[in-house]
């Protein structure tokens, strides 16, 4: 009896997985035989977490403006220029086009974010799943896959953990769809990197986390968790590395700054780099004038003048007064250029995503395709790409999924 072997296998069930199986929906084939292999009891655990459980699925505008916003980990490559083909072919517009088609309405907010319009990331993960097993694709879960093998034939045979012991899963098509390390906990711990260093002799790129939350020594703002500001300005400069800036809304934590701007600017962050937040979007000079006329003619506390003049929340303007006093330069200075020295940035526990990964230049940046190693496949957060908080990632993950559907269906 010949052994049974699938048309394809993906590895990992999180977004760009689901997206991948999903496209292939759009023109199936009914003796199609597809397997999803989960490390984890339940798929798309970090989807369901994404946006604060609402699924910041893309952003919208101009393609042509992502491409320049992704990194590697990697300095010799160019991420933006290794994405440009996959994501002018299958783009942010496309990714909306296909979930409203599909009957998932979505809404644009004023920063250009898109969300599902029922606010739910049930809704995308729901409708991903269906498509994926309309496009003839088995799900089955508790499956960690720990070996991979290039067969005689030229196919792919998959050791896989689970169903009461390891099996040998025979594919065409072979698709690593296994995340980062970013919360392990969902599943995406990074134990597939070593598989494919030892099975396909594949050094990756290092590894660390991005888009994480920033530590800075001696914070004073502790009290304020779970607050929101917005058009606040972080920057940060260390030696050796070049200085950045991001502007954009903050959360405040116990410990420190999370929020866009913050995860953003982390990857230009270490343990003894410099960050200076701007509170306000004025000049020092302007916000010294400013408070030198508000202090002078008035005996109100200083807290309660500075929250009225710049909108600010006035539990914050307490504790900064509490630091600056009635001094208009102290305050000024606090305002515009409140300066930290950084303890730490986040870990894998809580960072966004992995930057680092599979290194690009083994990539067919058309097909997503191994150059060396033909019917196996790398999407989503496997590759060392990475973009900022805001549904460039999703878009990312979106955008390489689809172009390795394009491939298989070839």
């Amino acid at each position: 009896m010949l052994p049974y072997i699938y048309d394809c296998i993906i590895i990992g069930a999180g977004a760009s997985s689901l997206m991948c199986a999903a496209s292939m929906a759009a023109a199936p084939r009914e003796d199609f035989r597809g397997l999803i292999l989960e490390a984890t009891a339940r798929p798309g655990t970090k989807l369901l977490m994404s946006g604060g459980g609402r699924c910041n699925i893309t952003h919208a505008g101009s393609i042509k403006d992502f491409v320049p916003l992704y990194h590697a980990a990697d300095p010799a490559a160019d991420a933006g220029r290794f994405l440009r083909t996959a994501l002018y072919r299958h783009s942010n517009l496309d990714l909306m086009g296909f979930l409203e088609a599909a009957g998932l309405p979505l809404v644009t907010e004023e920063d250009g974010r898109v969300f599902p319009a029922s606010g739910k990331a049930k809704d995308v993960l729901d409708l991903l799943l269906a498509k994926a097993a309309e496009a003839g694709f088995a799900l089955e879960t508790g499956r960690r896959v720990t070996g991979l093998t290039r067969t005689s034939e030229g196919l792919w045979e998959v050791t896989a953990d689970g169903l009461g012991g390891p099996s040998q899963l025979l594919t065409c098509s072979l698709i690593v769809a296994s995340g980062g390390c970013s919360y392990p906990s969902t599943g995406s711990d990074g134990s597939l990197f070593h598989v494919l260093e030892q099975a396909l002799d594949l050094p990756m790129t290092p590894l660390y986390p991005a888009l994480t939350p920033l530590t800075p020594k001696d914070w004073p703002y502790g009290s304020l968790a779970g607050i929101t500001m917005q058009g606040v300005t972080v920057q940060s400069a260390a030696p050796g590395r070049k200085a950045a800036r991001e502007q954009g809304s903050v959360l405040f934590t116990d410990q420190g700054l999370s929020g866009p701007a913050a995860l953003n600017l982390s990857r230009y962050c270490h343990a003894g780099s410099t960050l200076a937040v701007g509170w306000v979007d004025r000049t020092y000079e302007e916000v010294l004038a400013d408070l030198t006329a508000l202090l002078a003619s008035s005996k109100a506390e200083p807290a309660n003048l500075i929250a009225d003049q710049y909108g600010l929340p006035r539990r914050f303007c307490r504790l900064l007064a509490e630091r600056g006093g009635r001094s208009p330069k102290k305050l000024a200075t606090l305002l515009t250029g409140d300066s930290f020295s950084i303890e730490r940035t986040g870990s894998f526990l809580n960072a966004m995503v992995t930057a680092g990964g599979v290194p690009l230049g083994a990539v067919d940046p058309k097909t997503m395709e191994l150059r060396n190693h033909p019917g196996c496949y790398v999407i989503g957060e496997a590759l060392d790409a990475d973009g900022p908080t805001g549904g460039y990632n999703l878009t990312l993950c979106w955008a390489t999924a689809a172009a390795a559907a394009d491939a298989l269906r070839r």
